[in-house]
């Protein structure tokens, strides 16, 4: 079985005070976390 890739977009938002992860190859996948580290557990 082949590893699938996916691009995931994250960056800062200084409003919210969190990271923010986005992706068009992943419909609906909208996240944020209060910190970088944190924001990749959630991807797992």
């Amino acid at each position: 079985m082949s590893a699938q890739i996916f691009q995931i977009n994250a960056f800062w938002d200084a409003d919210a005070a969190a990271w923010v992860a986005t992706s068009e190859d992943i419909p609906g996948l909208a996240t944020e976390a209060e910190s970088f580290d944190a924001l990749q557990q959630k991807l797992r």
